[in-house]
């Protein structure tokens, strides 16, 4: 059976605030239509009220005060659950989009580094939302129009064919734009992401890029990226700028039109005053709905570009298939490779005992970082990989990460206390005592302001980079996974250090099947075999002291 039944492609439509989104359209519907009713009542009260007692002319203020206070109440209410919408349904895109990136099962998305990742579920979820301002904008707009046009074409069926023209050209000027609006959006967010993506590579890389004196070429890259990125902004703008202007100027000229005839109409007799005023009223409301309409536009681009964004992560493939094998309780830790062929590895043989440490030597990281995939089941693979007997690839993906866990030397720390990154809940830790004191974390402690309380910055850059890997190496040491893998667990630590942490992880390990890949001569002298990889299978085997004989081995341990 299935070990996540939840990563499934979830859901970006607004499931779940249908009924909010209903009700506010509802509701501000009641506010714009009551905006068509006032310049009728307006209209009807100067020509009825004219000549009559101040009682009638009071009764028409009352019956308007009634009608504003109804519709500011329908849009006060309205505008609450229309913005409670929007939250929530943001809210939920934010969920949905890190249970995918944290999916076990990973996903196939190209163009998306951390960076971008991050614009999409801080921004892109946002924009999506705001598609219920658009409803909450369109409905109550096509309403009111709807409703003022019937109304005008009671008052003067002319003027309700001259704003019927109107509002078509102004439609179609609108569709016309929106186009390229939708274009220019596209380009500005491409720009976004390309930065966020440049920034935070440089800020994960800026060890290296000081390593290798790269600053001032990959600041010019940035610099280059941003520049890009401002005059897709500015192209933006422009056209939004010109969208709004042909809005507004169509509005304007439709008004004006309306005036005119309307004036006309009162001169030769058919249409009285307040006829003129209530119609001029309505074309006004009328105006503002359409105007509100057509805004919208930006919006519905900004909206369309980010749910194109999300929907890429959201639906695409899973980069690791799930195991269908309903798992056995977990065995001893027993681990065989036949065969396996996984990027640069070409047929490798690997027997590793239940309860053995197993040290193994690569020449290039492309093999390492082969190996660690596979067993770690982030890459597929051909061959076959055992685990007491039972193929990796056939077990659920959970099951198979809690049985084989692996820990590479550059794995992350998250915010917190140094304690919460390497266990959680109450007496964390009390319940890792012995990893962190296996892995040196104590030492690292004694230094700390807090101790194990200290709190960490992102990524653990406020520690050195010898206390980050001990702090890792204790997280993984708490797992107590049947088979533990490390990847150059001490890489970052001196000599003395590296002796007394690597004689810890071989006294926690004691009868756990252990398989370090190091190049470390103080950790592969405590395992009980090592193994040198050589052109993607074993070149040879034996103990430490055995291999320390060999040339090729001597130059790659202890040079």
């Amino acid at each position: 059976m299935r070990s996540d039944t939840s990563d499934r492609p979830p859901r970006t439509t607004a499931e779940g605030q249908s009924a909010r989104i209903a009700a506010s359209s509802v509701l501000l519907a009641l506010h714009q239509s009551g905006g068509v009713v006032v310049p009728l009542l307006v209209g009807a009260a100067i020509d009825t009220a004219l000549g009559e007692s101040p009682s009638v002319l009071l009764w028409w203020c009352v019956t308007l005060a009634a009608v504003f206070v109804l519709t500011a109440l329908a849009g006060a209410l309205g505008s609450g659950l229309n913005y409670a919408a929007e939250l929530a349904w943001a809210h939920g895109l934010r969920i949905a989009l890190v249970r995918r990136i944290l999916s076990p099962h990973g996903f196939v998305a190209h163009g998306h580094g951390d960076g971008g990742l991050t614009t999409l579920v801080l921004r892109d979820t946002r924009q999506r939302a705001e598609l219920a301002t658009v409803a909450g904008t369109v409905v109550p707009a096509l309403v009111s129009m709807t409703v003022g046009f019937t109304a005008l074409l009671t008052v003067s069926p002319a003027l309700a064919a001259l704003l019927a023209a109107g509002i078509g050209t102004t439609l179609a000027l609108s569709r016309l734009l929106s186009r390229r609006l939708v274009a220019r959006v596209d380009a500005e967010r491409g720009g976004l992401l390309d930065i966020g993506t440049h920034a935070e590579d440089q800020l994960t890389g800026l060890r290296t890029l000081k390593g290798f004196h790269a600053e001032a070429e990959s600041m010019e890259r940035y610099r280059r990226l941003s520049r890009d990125a401002v005059e897709a902004r500015v192209a933006a703008i422009r056209w939004e700028s010109a969208y709004r202007a042909v809005n507004a100027a169509a509005s304007g000229v439709l008004m004006v039109g309306v005036i005119w005839f309307g004036g006309a109409a009162v001169l030769d007799g058919t249409l009285t005053i307040g006829g003129l005023v209530g119609a001029v009223g309505l074309v006004q409301v009328i105006a503002t709905a359409l105007e509100r309409l057509t805004s919208m536009g930006t919006l519905v681009a900004r909206a369309s570009s980010s749910r194109t964004a999300i929907d890429e992560v959201m639906h695409a493939p899973a980069r690791v298939p799930d195991g269908s094998l309903t798992p056995p309780e977990p065995g001893p830790g027993a681990l065989r490779l036949r065969g396996v062929r996984s990027g640069p590895l070409r047929g490798l043989d690997l027997e590793v005992p239940a309860g053995s440490r197993v040290g193994i030597v690569s020449r290039t990281d492309g093999e390492s970082d082969a190996l660690l995939s596979l067993l770690a089941r982030e890459s597929a693979y051909e061959g076959s990989v055992l685990l007491d007997g039972v193929e990796l690839r056939e077990l659920p993906l959970v099951a198979a990460r809690e049985r084989v866990a692996v820990s590479r030397h550059d794995a992350e720390l998250f915010p917190g206390s140094v304690v919460e990154n390497i266990a959680s809940g109450p007496d964390a830790a009390h319940r890792a005592a012995r990893s962190i004191r296996a892995a040196g974390v104590d030492e690292v402690a004694r230094a700390l302001a807090d101790g194990l309380d200290t709190e960490i910055t992102e990524r653990g850059r406020s520690l050195s980079g010898g206390q980050r890997q001990r702090v890792v190496l204790a997280r993984a040491l708490a797992t107590d996974a049947p088979v533990l893998v490390l990847a150059d667990p001490l890489s970052a630590t001196d000599a003395a250090t590296e002796h007394r942490v690597s004689l810890g992880i071989h006294r926690a390990r004691a009868g756990r099947t252990t398989l370090l890949l190091t190049s470390s001569p103080a950790v592969l002298a405590g395992c009980d075999r090592v193994v040198v990889l050589d052109s993607g299978r074993i070149g040879y085997a034996g103990t430490h002291a055995e291999l320390s004989l060999h040339p090729a081995y001597a130059a790659a341990v202890f040079a």
